[in-house]
């Protein structure tokens, strides 16, 4: 029996899923959490190394049946690295990152170094507004004050990107329109970079255009595995990386159908609101709506909240860093199921919590505020709940009620493993977009869009 298998690099973990390549019934999962970033920064290395023991929790049967690769994961973010570098042992079969200075920190997509100021100073694109984390916007930092880092480095991409060339050994760097529209500096309509804008700008004159990847559409061959991996053949097809809301949007939802009126909410570590849209049918969108590229020809209007799931695991770190302040200890975990289920308990709440912590791309200077405070509504559950609809708010506000009319949306799908944890936040869902159905996608996750993405793969 021949299977798929979809890698999935999140903000906060990494996944590993194995599909029946028919059924695409998952057969096995293996997932490991990742630390938190230093500074919005991680290592390449830290990722590899949970990529590895997910691959170490596969039996060897199992992986020996793969027949194609998948990759998708947290799109903006960059890394650089050498094409020199070799991340594929052929004799232990397995990853690793060299130890020398051949890779780069990998910068995610919540870094915040390119100031309103910095991106200011930026050519004003003719796409969707460069921000701060952004691919390209990051390498315009670099360029500008670190510019002996990008001088040590002859590729970049995502850290997606960079597994895939490890894999595949290649020396060239193939990005999927997902992931390059979300580097910013990207023509979604001639789906090509912006190198004449880039160039002729004194504030962008010396932009390292050669570190930009070549970009193919996806779904798309990007090389076969350079070297048997934990059992998998030498020479098995790995697919250009892709984008994990696009991901993710596809488990929920079809390929392409502009006809498709359902609205996909997913809530990970951020969260998003699409609608499946052909390029060009949403002129004069408002700065909190973006339209990107999705599958076969078709675009997503896009409404990407930086809170979400991550509006959650503050609450709990902030609880937990009280209680040990005041000598009580309780496992982060204990605490985030407490938060859960208190927040049911709740729903009515007239607190008000705006969980913009990180601000958002189109409101890079907004903070989260708590309003609308009584004695008798201090609880946890209070807290809790109004968190939870803040997050959904927030989401909502940013979609706006026009799109959805006009899109004549139905039905919300819910995907996301916060979506899907959380019944309180189903309600908020609920009540926040009626008359309209919730229908929560029981694994409807970005591993099981790379799977079907893939699966039509030659």
């Amino acid at each position: 029996m021949a299977y798929l298998m979809a890698i999935d690099v999140g903000s906060t973990s990494v996944k590993v899923s194995i599909f029946d390549s028919h059924t695409l019934e998952t057969i096995v999962t293996q997932s490991q959490d990742l630390e938190p970033p230093v500074a919005c920064e991680r290592t390449a290395e830290s990722i590899v190394t949970k990529l590895e023991g997910c691959m170490d929790g596969f039996d060897g049967e199992t992986l020996q049946s793969v027949g194609k690769i998948g990759m998708c994961g947290q799109m903006h973010g960059c890394v650089l690295w050498k094409k020199s570098a070799q991340f594929i042992s052929e004799e232990t079969g397995s990853l690793a990152v060299p130890s020398d200075d051949r890779c780069s920190l990998f910068i995610t997509w919540q870094d915040g170094r390119c100031t309103p100021d910095f991106l200011g100073s930026l050519p004003r694109t003719e796409g969707s507004p460069i921000r701060s984390g952004f691919g390209c916007a990051t390498l315009a930092w670099l360029q500008r004050h670190q510019p002996a880092t990008v001088k040590s480095f002859d590729a970049a991409g995502t850290i997606m990107d960079l597994l895939v060339c490890a894999l595949t050994a290649s020396p060239t760097v193939k990005m999927s329109t997902h992931l390059a529209a979300s580097w910013g500096y990207f023509n979604t309509k001639t789906l090509d970079w912006e190198k004449r804008l880039l160039a002729s700008s004194d504030a962008t004159k010396d932009f390292p255009l050669h570190l930009l990847p070549e970009v193919v559409a996806v779904p798309h061959v990007a090389g076969s595995l350079a070297a048997g991996w934990h059992g998998i053949k030498r020479g098995t097809p790995i697919g250009v990386a892709m984008g994990d809301l696009q991901c993710a949007v596809r488990a929920a939802g079809p390929d392409c159908d502009p006809g498709f009126k359902d609205l996909v909410l997913n809530i990970g570590t951020a969260s998003q609101l699409a609608l499946i849209a052909l390029p060009g049918s949403s002129p004069d969108l408002p700065p909190s709506l973006e339209e990107v590229p999705y599958f076969d020809g078709c675009n997503l209007v896009v409404a990407a909240a930086l809170a979400g799931g991550n509006a959650i695991a503050t609450l709990a770190s902030m609880l937990t860093g009280w209680l040990a302040r005041l000598g009580l200890h309780k496992a982060q975990e204990e605490i985030y199921a407490a938060i859960v289920s208190s927040a049911g308990e709740k729903l009515d709440t007239t607190l008000r919590v705006s969980p913009n912590l990180w601000g958002e791309r189109h409101r890079p200077q907004a903070k989260g505020a708590v309003s609308n405070i009584t004695v008798s509504e201090l609880s946890l559950g209070d807290v809790a709940s109004a968190t939870l609809r803040g997050v959904v708010d927030n989401l909502k506000e940013m979609m706006t009620d026009g799109v959805l009319e006009k899109h004549q949306v139905s039905r919300v799908l819910g995907s996301g493993r916060t979506v899907q944890r959380v019944p309180a936040l189903q309600e908020h869902i609920r009540r926040s977009f009626s008359p309209r159905q919730l229908l929560v996608r029981e694994g409807a996750d970005a591993p099981l869009g790379a799977a079907k993405a893939i699966a039509s793969l030659q």
